[in-house]
């Protein structure tokens, strides 16, 4: 074989080849919803529910505090999941949200979110950041339009783990204090019979 020429077609375009359309839909009528929830405009909290049947009625709390703060400081806050109406309807039940829910596509709320439960904050139509719900540690009382993670801080995990770990260090010293203290006790009433 001999090469001869090579010639590259360019196709102009605005998005990458991988790049996807998130589209919101009402949970009842199927309607794409998209346009009025995720605006340029304002600033919505998304809360992803990749499988809302395995979630928690633990998390019900913290995720309804973090939509009254959200609420309390003029962000849309938008439930979405691939779910089924029936499961949502559930969820809904368990959870007593008053935050409206949505559906997408499965795959697409499963590439977007990074937990079972999930948070993603969005400004102005664009992801500032994503976390887990695990992960969000405080909600401050001052809260500032685009200060979005200022309230909810990520816990520093390298501090955690220090801490945990002189915690589990104090635990040995105690109980190899506590096995010495029976060898130490023989050793004495030995000393003491001679």
């Amino acid at each position: 074989w001999t090469f001869v020429e090579r010639q590259v077609v360019a196709q102009p375009t605005t998005a990458s080849p991988d790049a996807r359309e998130f589209t919101l839909r009402d949970v009842k009528t199927m309607a794409d919803v998209s346009a009025t929830v995720l605006t340029d405009t304002t600033d919505v909290v998304l809360l992803l529910f990749p499988n809302i049947a395995t979630i928690s009625a633990a998390h019900t709390y913290p995720l309804n505090r973090l939509t009254d703060r959200a609420r309390a400081a003029g962000y849309v806050v938008a439930g979405v999941t691939g779910a089924s109406e029936r499961e949502i309807e559930q969820w809904g039940d368990i959870s007593m949200a008053d935050y409206e829910m949505y559906r997408a596509d499965d795959s697409d709320v499963k590439m977007l979110a990074r937990g079972n439960p999930a948070v993603v904050f969005l400004h102005q139509g664009r992801v500032v950041w994503k976390t887990t719900l695990t992960w969000i540690e405080t909600i401050n009382e001052d809260l500032e339009p685009v200060a979005l993670p200022q309230w909810a801080e990520l816990t520093d995990t390298g501090s955690v783990i220090v801490w945990l770990f002189y915690v589990w260090l104090a635990l040995m010293l105690i109980m190899l204090a506590l096995n010495r203290i029976p060898l130490w006790l023989a050793h004495r009433i030995a000393r003491r019979d001679k």
